[in-house]
């Protein structure tokens, strides 16, 4: 229990710093671009988030699970497979950004602003390099480098709050291509920092010494595209879903509701974030290298440690709805003060699920991986465009929605012995 209080801590320092300096860059991304400036850097962080998966064939999970779960050789052969395959994934989005999607009705009139072919070419920058941020990231993560896996991610937010500043002075021209621009900053330092870092850490630097060495086979290849794939599909649909959520925000409502929308999820999601990081970095790789036994006594100390907290902010959220939002943002968000108040509901409950999925992946279970992320999307898309088309609160929507979910990966859980 001690052991896991004091890497949850660890990263927890870590994730409290990168919060602060979420706050700050939120701040400034408000004051300087308004509700609709924000809902149209709403849809390219999106848009980045949904070729992600892809560009990581299937994001940090299958990389950071092979590498806990294997040792000697059959590591080094494992991470020589990922890198090989990686490449494949960088290869597909570079051709759908530079070739693809700028002939696929990609340019379209959002709000007052216009996003055109040569934005969406851009966009492959941030998307190629917070793909081999991932990696290094992953890297350190494997290997139960907490605190320099919080140091890289803690340089790439500093520079994003850095990024932000001159779209103060810049964005009356109301040219997108600033924001892509933008979003390239923070992947950037975080990859630069990930690999220098790597580089320096005994445990990386040879576990990178060995992989020159090592050569990929058709076995690895298999076992890191069999969980990759899982992963990516599962991925691809969850950041469509949201994709499409938003552009049908975008045009129903306009790109000031879209504004609106982003803040509320960027604000309820602070428990998520919070917490991600130390399940990403110190849960995942631990239960899949605990025994059979370990596991349900590992799952039990983290839902200990990691409810009270999402609770308390939970309540937070609550209570205060309009001030957080006018002083995080500026007085133009508050209208979204009753979205908020619903969605940080849903939240608390997106929060839980999120244990007992990683649960799931990290015990291999992956066919019900697989199945819990396709009927929670399909239930978020049939819910959320309800909420629209009767234009009621979507928050109560989103609320319902996680909480059906819960119980559906609970039960999974339940099923495997976990709980």
């Amino acid at each position: 229990m001690r052991d896991i209080l004091r890497a949850f801590v660890k990263a927890g320092i870590g994730s409290g710093l990168n919060l602060v300096l979420g706050l700050a860059r939120n701040k400034l991304l408000a004051v300087a671009l308004g509700p609709q400036g924000m809902g149209v850097l709403a849809l390219l962080q999106q848009l980045q988030a949904t070729a992600l998966p892809i560009a990581t064939l299937g994001g940090d999970a299958p990389l950071v699970q092979g590498l806990a779960s294997r040792k000697d050789r059959a590591r080094d052969e494992f991470l020589a497979s990922a890198a090989l395959s990686l490449l494949t994934g960088w290869g597909i989005c570079l051709i759908a950004f530079l070739g693809i999607l700028p002939f696929l009705g990609t340019n379209f009139f959002s709000g007052e602003l216009f996003l055109n072919s040569f934005t969406v070419r851009l966009m492959s920058l941030p998307v190629l390099f917070s793909a081999m941020a991932a990696f290094f990231l992953s890297l350190l993560t494997a290997v139960g480098a907490v605190g320099t896996l919080q140091k890289s991610q803690l340089i790439g937010s500093v520079f994003g709050v850095l990024a932000a500043l001159p779209l103060l002075f810049v964005w009356e021209s109301r040219q997108s291509h600033l924001l892509v621009l933008y979003l390239t900053a923070a992947p950037i330092f975080s990859l630069t920092a990930a690999i220098i870092f790597s580089t320096r850490l005994n445990s990386t630097r040879e576990l990178l010494s060995n992989f020159r060495l090592a050569k990929a086979n058709s076995k690895e290849v298999k076992s890191y595209l069999f969980f990759g794939g899982t992963t990516l599909v599962t991925g691809f649909i969850v950041t469509a879903t949201w994709l499409i959520i938003r552009f049908q925000i975008a045009r129903k409502l306009g790109t000031e509701s879209l504004g609106h929308f982003s803040a509320v999820v960027s604000l309820s999601g602070l428990s998520l974030n919070l917490m991600g990081t130390a399940l990403a970095s110190f849960y995942l790789p631990k239960f899949a290298a605990a025994s059979e036994q370990e596991r349900p006594i590992i799952l039990r100390q983290v839902l200990k440690l990691l409810t009270p907290v999402a609770v308390f902010i939970f309540l937070i959220l609550v209570t205060f709805p309009e001030l957080i939002l006018k002083t995080l943002y500026s007085k133009e968000f508050v209208p979204a003060s009753s979205l908020l108040t619903w969605w940080a509901a849903g939240d608390l409950m997106r929060t839980i699920s999120f244990v007992f999925g990683h649960t799931i992946f990290a015990g291999r279970h992956l066919k019900f991986a697989f199945y819990s992320e396709i009927i929670f999307s399909a239930l978020l898309l049939i819910g959320i465009y309800t909420g629209l088309k009767l234009q009621v609160n979507i928050g109560v929507a989103y609320f319902i929605i996680y909480s059906v979910y819960l119980l559906i990966v609970y039960q999974f859980c339940r099923r495997f012995g976990y709980v």
